[in-house]
């Protein structure tokens, strides 16, 4: 069977698309597919981030997120895509609009089938599907991105000689990647990505507030670190980015909230 398509241009206060018409051979008309584009993503931004699916927990699931959301807004996040997969409740997409409403974040949603039995390889191809596309939407519309930050990790930046004064800024999650390329002294154009390894730190318990924790681990581990990337620099898939720029670990650890956490160091 043969198909063809004719494409229409259509515009509206909110949105520019183009129209398909699925036909066959003999122009009978199978369906129609409207792509729409999204003004609010042609902005510029400095510092965004990509927040995958988030998980119900009673620990550092739903219950954390606002708190994370504000602490990243107020420390220089400018925009944020959240990640949406597959949902059965309404719950999270209630969370998520006053955001959207307010025009600090955008909601994309996936709708992937599960193959085969194992769980885990289909949570690595969400999360691959997801980190390609923050990469892709954020080309030309921001300098660094956060590509795949959980709500239960912090980046505190404790250095403050990377930045003129030498006090670490209260909107340090927009500004200390330019501070720390101009630090460390390599052409800003030549930097893809930062590497930040992590301490994990014990929650505060259900229903207070995260502020502070008394309890961590006593150096920061050499597993599973975060990045923040330069899109525009990046031309392959994100699973396959690796540091180019080595930073000192003592830079900007990531903080890692976790069950049990040891105590901190004297």
């Amino acid at each position: 069977m043969l198909f063809s398509y004719v494409i229409s241009r259509k515009k509206t206060n909110i949105s520019r698309g183009l129209r398909f018409f699925l036909k066959t051979a003999t122009e009978s008309i199978l369906g129609i597919i409207v792509a729409e584009q999204k003004n609010g993503l042609l902005q510029q931004y400095h510092t965004a981030a990509c927040l995958r699916d988030a998980w119900p927990d009673d620990k550092i699931g739903l219950r954390q997120l606002p708190q994370w959301m504000e602490f990243h807004l107020r420390d220089g996040i400018e925009h944020f895509l959240f990640y949406t997969v597959n949902l059965d409740s309404d719950i999270l997409v209630d969370l998520y609009e006053p955001y959207i409403k307010s025009g600090v974040a955008t909601r994309v949603h996936f709708n992937k089938e599960r193959v085969g039995t194992s769980l885990s390889s289909f949570a690595l191809d969400v999360r691959a599907a997801i980190l390609g596309d923050c990469l892709y939407r954020f080309k030309n519309h921001a300098t660094w991105i956060l590509p795949s930050i959980d709500i239960d990790e912090y980046i505190n930046m404790k250095d403050g000689s990377v930045f003129e004064g030498g006090k670490v800024p209260e909107d340090y999650l927009g500004l200390s990647w330019d501070a720390i390329v101009k630090k460390q002294g390599p052409q800003p154009n030549t930097v893809r990505s930062m590497e930040f390894n992590i301490f994990r730190f014990a929650l505060v318990q259900p229903g207070q507030l995260e502020i502070s924790s008394v309890l961590r681990e006593p150096r920061v581990q050499p597993l599973c670190p975060k990045f923040v990337v330069n899109p525009e620099l990046v031309r392959h898939d994100l699973r396959a980015v690796h540091v180019l720029e080595e930073w000192h670990a003592e830079l900007g650890p990531l903080r890692h909230l976790g069950r049990s956490s040891l105590p901190t160091p004297s």
